[in-house]
Parts: C-alpha cells; sequence; structure tokens
C-alpha cells in the first residue's frame, strides 16, 4: 500500500478557530532558533512540515484537526522561514540537514 487514506470524526465540541489548545514554542536546535507550535495532547506523533513560502501557521487547522482525535501534531517553521535562524549557506540547508533538525521538534519542549 503506497499510502493511507483515513476519514475523521470530528466532536461536536471542536472550532476550528480555537487556537486555546495550541502552544507556540521557540527552541535552540543546532544552533539554530526554531519556532513550532504543537498541540497540548499525549498521544502518537504527528509531524508536519510546511512547503515553500509558507509557515506553520498554513497547517494551524490540520493541528487541531488531529488533536480532536487524539494526536500529539507539530508543526515546526523549517531554518529561515517566518522567526526562524537561517543558515549561513545554502549547502547547510540541504534535504539531510533539513531532516535531521526536525529529530529534536519530536521530543516534548524542556
Amino acid at each position: 500500500m503506497d499510502g493511507a487514506i483515513f476519514f475523521i470524526n470530528f466532536k461536536d465540541s471542536w472550532k476550528p478557530n480555537d487556537h486555546s489548545q495550541l502552544r507556540l514554542c521557540f527552541r535552540l536546535i543546532d544552533n539554530f532558533v526554531v519556532k513550532e507550535m504543537r498541540n497540548l495532547i499525549e498521544g502518537p506523533v504527528v509531524l508536519f512540515l510546511h512547503g515553500f513560502s509558507e509557515l506553520w501557521y498554513s497547517l494551524r487547522h490540520q493541528l487541531l484537526s488531529l488533536s480532536v482525535v487524539g494526536y500529539r501534531a507539530n508543526a515546526s517553521n523549517l531554518r529561515g522561514y517566518g522567526d526562524t535562524d537561517a543558515p549561513p549557506s545554502a549547502s547547510s540547508y540541504s534535504a539531510l540537514h533539513i531532516v535531521v533538525s526536525t529529530f529534536p521538534v519530536l521530543s516534548p519542549p524542556t
């Protein structure tokens, strides 16, 4: 199976513009400031990575939707986006660097 499609049955209390379940964090990862938004749910982790010229804010509705069904969702601004620090050169922004910098985001902030 190449992919999975699933449907979410939302609770009646879900309000798409209620961001009280989300928490904004700034973390230092590999000497770069990373801005992340996560929900306050304990459960399986879902990590969102935004596309070019977007921010974590583009994924706010998905974060809330997954929190309703019990997932701990996280969306971070990638290096150089939003209020995060940019790498000194383009060679420091390879796919490998992006992937490695997402690992600490999966753990709870201290």
